[in-house]
C-alpha cells in the first residue's frame, strides 16, 4: 500500500511552503484522506509531493482545471514515471518535470514514506 503524507511532510519533501499544499487542498486540486484516531489529520497521497513541487516552481500560473488535471495525471502514473518524464499539462504545453523538480523526487518520497512506516510506530491511545 502506498504511503500517505501529512501536509507538512508534503511541503518538506517538495521543498515548498505549507501554504502551497494548503492552497491545493482548498482549491480541491488535492484531496486528503482523514485518518481516524489522529485528531482528524488529513493524509495526502504520494503524487501530492511532485504536484506541489511542480506548481510552486512553474514560471506560469495554471488555471484551476489545469491544476486538477495535473494532479489527476500524476495520480495515474506509476511512481517511477511521476517525475522522470515530461508531462503535457494542456494542448501544446509540456512541462519538463525532471528539469523542474528532479528526476527522482517521487521515488525519494516513496522511500521516505516506506522508511517512516517501517520505523515509526503510531499509537493513538
Amino acid at each position: 500500500m502506498p504511503a500517505n503524507f501529512t501536509a507538512c511532510e508534503v511541503a518538506a519533501l517538495a521543498a515548498v511552503s505549507v501554504r502551497v499544499v494548503d492552497k491545493a487542498i482548498e482549491e480541491k486540486a488535492l484531496s486528503g484522506i482523514r485518518r481516524p484516531g489522529v485528531r482528524g489529520r488529513r493524509m495526502l497521497p504520494l503524487y501530492a509531493i511532485p504536484y506541489a513541487a511542480i506548481v510552486a516552481r512553474l514560471p506560469v500560473t495554471l488555471l484551476l482545471t489545469a491544476k486538477r488535471n495535473l494532479a489527476r495525471t500524476l495520480g495515474e502514473l506509476p511512481v517511477g514515471r511521476m517525475t522522470a518524464e515530461r508531462l503535457e499539462i494542456a494542448p501544446a504545453v509540456t512541462v519538463d518535470v525532471p528539469a523542474l523538480v528532479g528526476r527522482d523526487l517521487a521515488e525519494r518520497a516513496e522511500r521516505y514514506g516506506q522508511s517512516r512506516d517501517d520505523h515509526i510506530d503510531v499509537n493513538p491511545e
